[in-house]
């Protein structure tokens, strides 16, 4: 399970479940295998903030233009 993990990118400490509860490995390997690996959800992130601040600098251009132009 911890190789599966790893390749996900999942920190090497990463607990599935909590140290009292019991391992079941079908559940916790399904769990690892569909979850976005770690790194590519930072990424994703990452690049969805610097979309929506292009977007706002966008209107922010746009709203000054427009309050610019003569009456």
């Amino acid at each position: 399970m911890r190789e599966a993990a790893m390749l996900q990118s999942f920190p090497r400490d990463y607990r599935f479940t909590p140290p009292d509860q019991p391992i079941y490995f079908k559940t916790t390997g399904r769990m690892i295998g569909n979850a976005v690996p770690v790194r590519l959800g930072k990424v994703i992130g990452l690049s969805f903030i610097r979309h929506v601040e292009t977007l706002r600098q966008r209107q922010r251009d746009r709203t000054h233009a427009v309050a610019e132009l003569p009456a």
